[in-house]
C-alpha cells in the first residue's frame, strides 16, 4: 500500500516531507517490537505519529492486540496514534 501513498504526494505535485518514513512490516508474521528499534529513522524520544489505515480489518484480534501493545511500548511522549 505505501506505493499508493506515494503515488498521492505525486499527483498533488508536493514532495514527501522530510520526516515521514514508511516501514514494511507484515504484522500477521512479526512485531513492531521487532521491526522499529532496528530501523535507522526510528528515535523512540522523537513524537511520533503511528498511522494504522486499512489494518486491523486483516490481523487476528491477538494479532490487533500485539501492535497495539507495540506502539504502546515504543511510543515516547507526546507520541499519536490515527
Amino acid at each position: 500500500t505505501q506505493i499508493y501513498k506515494r503515488n498521492a504526494f505525486k499527483m498533488l505535485e508536493v514532495p514527501e516531507p522530510e520526516n515521514l518514513y514508511f516501514i514494511a512490516c507484515d504484522l500477521s508474521q512479526t512485531t513492531l517490537q521487532e521491526v522499529l528499534p532496528q530501523d535507522p529513522h526510528f528515535r523512540r524520544d522523537d513524537v511520533t505519529l503511528f498511522i494504522a489505515e486499512g489494518l486491523s480489518m486483516y490481523l487476528s484480534e491477538e494479532e490487533n492486540a500485539a501492535w497495539l501493545q507495540g506502539v504502546r511500548e515504543l511510543s515516547g511522549e507526546g507520541a499519536r496514534l490515527i
